[in-house]
């Protein structure tokens, strides 16, 4: 019987240790993932960060047109023509993604921008703030990496932006406008 019961408190104590050992190896991945999350974090690039909602006038440029956007009110308008309907949605996701441009890359220090496609032709997006006005150029769509380049007329840096940042913008004017309502009335 003594036998029995030294084998028992060495089985338990055995379990007591596994149970330990899997609890800690629980918290260690938690606290593992936190940090990997924490450094992801810090290390985002934010080419904007500005308060949501801030953006008062968008304009840009989309095959040879240029369309400019401002808010009126609650309401985003044509600046050249205020009584076209607008299609909201698709003007408050510009201005969303305006608000918090996040770039996967930055190159410093650019001397040759073309080479990005940051050239003479590269298409222009502008919007403004209440106190502020920023202007960027979209270059070329990088394939590889599913991305495009885009740069300011501040400075030579070069950011590397996914293309949702892009895509927002290929909308003419015409493509904005709401479609109206056909009523039919049954006879």
């Amino acid at each position: 019987m003594n036998k029995q019961k030294k084998q028992l408190l060495l089985m338990v104590a055995l379990l007591v240790v596994l149970v330990g050992g899997y609890l800690g190896l629980v918290k260690y991945n938690e606290w593992n993932e936190q940090k990997k999350t924490e450094q992801a974090q810090s290390q985002v690039i934010y080419v904007t960060q500005l308060e949501e909602g801030s953006i008062n006038k968008i304009s840009y440029e989309y095959e040879g047109e240029t369309i400019s956007l401002v808010k009126d009110g609650e309401t985003w308008v044509s600046e050249s023509d205020t009584t076209l309907a607008i299609v909201q949605s698709t003007v408050e996701t510009m201005a969303e993604r305006m608000a918090e441009i996040q770039a996967d890359l930055t190159i410093s220090d650019a001397t040759d921008k073309e080479q990005y496609g940051l050239g003479e032709g590269a298409r222009k997006v502008t919007f403004s703030t209440a106190d502020t006005t920023y202007t960027f150029f979209i270059g070329d769509y990088n394939s590889t990496s599913s991305v495009y380049y885009w740069g300011n007329d501040i400075d030579n840096t070069v950011y590397v932006v996914g293309g949702e940042n892009v895509t927002c913008f290929n909308y003419g004017l015409e493509d904005l406008i709401e479609e109206a309502e056909e009523s039919t009335s049954a006879e």
